[in-house]
């Protein structure tokens, strides 16, 4: 009983580690979309990438953890940036060309890939509560995006590709959860991202196939541009936004299932609603409440029940 009630906490806590670093990643796509018609993608995640890392490894000195950066397991590490690399960039690229709460709401689809390969990868359960979150998430999605009309935009499958990207390296920090810190997994991470996108920009900082006229290929070929002092101080913020928000997923999918929490990043679509509102003044309609209302409710579904009360559909030994 014990056992069961610690598990019970972990899982909680993965929870709200994963509800307070997407709330950050959502005003993190605000600043994104809204300069994305200035700098292009590889200067963004270069400078984000230089004060994300700076940040991380302040605070690590800080709270006396510097040594938890030292690591066996470097090339996984590496493996998990490139994944998570291709991930946030093609989903900026979907962010710069779509309304935010129709990139964010293809992107996630992303619980639906995270919850069927923890199951076949990492040998996690699968619950009848699983079961009725995920089709309700999804079965809302669908509604939202209204198949055949706005799918027809290409920066659409960017947002697919970014969704089964991070997904993957959902595995990969499930996989090192016992060895590796959240310290190390997002230092690293941002770490991979500065060394790619500084190389990158080595060669393409004049930018090149400039002439295109999609928003995605603009924000991805755009030459490099000398940040005025206010996006200079967007560009600070999205990198602290960066180094809080990579450790607090990356503590999630550590102290918890990724079966059990992926449904929740859902939570991230109520915000893109709210800030396009705010910002760009985009009004859902009946589709779009309909379609929340459901991937709400089929978050809740998955709340934590009491130890014993759970009817496991799909189990399979470690």
């Amino acid at each position: 009983m014990a056992v069961a009630v610690l598990r019970q906490n972990t899982q909680w806590q993965g929870i709200i580690f994963l509800v307070a670093g997407l709330t950050l990643f959502s005003v993190q796509d605000v600043i994104v979309k809204e300069i994305s018609t200035i700098y292009p993608v590889q200067q963004l995640t270069f400078i984000r990438s230089a004060i994300s890392t700076s940040i991380l490894a302040f605070i690590g000195w800080r709270i006396g953890r510097l040594g938890e950066l030292k690591t066996q397991r470097i090339g996984i590490h590496i493996l998990r940036g490139v994944l998570l690399i291709f991930s946030f960039t093609s989903y900026y690229l979907a962010v710069a060309a779509m309304p935010l709460a129709e990139a964010v709401a293809i992107y996630f689809i992303s619980p639906i890939f995270t919850a069927i390969l923890s199951v076949f990868l990492l040998k996690e359960t699968f619950t009848r509560q699983h079961g009725i979150a995920l089709t309700l998430g999804f079965g809302g999605t669908l509604v939202m995006l209204r198949p055949g009309v706005s799918v027809i935009e290409p920066a659409a499958l960017l947002a697919i590709v970014a969704a089964l990207m991070y997904s993957l390296s959902v595995m990969i920090t499930r996989r090192t959860a016992n060895t590796e810190s959240g310290l190390a997994m997002a230092f690293y991470t941002m770490l991979t991202y500065g060394v790619v996108n500084g190389v990158f920009g080595v060669f393409f900082a004049d930018g090149f196939v400039t002439e295109s006229a999609h928003p995605s290929m603009q924000f991805l070929t755009r030459a490099w541009v000398m940040p005025t002092p206010i996006d200079a101080l967007l560009f600070l913020a999205i990198g602290a936004i960066a180094a809080i928000g990579f450790y607090l997923l990356a503590q999630a999918y550590r102290v918890a299932e990724a079966v059990v929490i992926a449904p929740f990043e859902y939570v991230m679509l109520l915000f893109s609603i709210i800030w396009g509102f705010v910002f760009w003044r985009d009004v859902p309609d009946l589709f779009m409440g309909i379609g929340v209302v459901m991937i709400v409710v089929g978050g809740l579904t998955l709340l934590p029940l009491k130890p014993g009360r759970r009817r496991w559909l799909v189990r399979r030994s470690g």
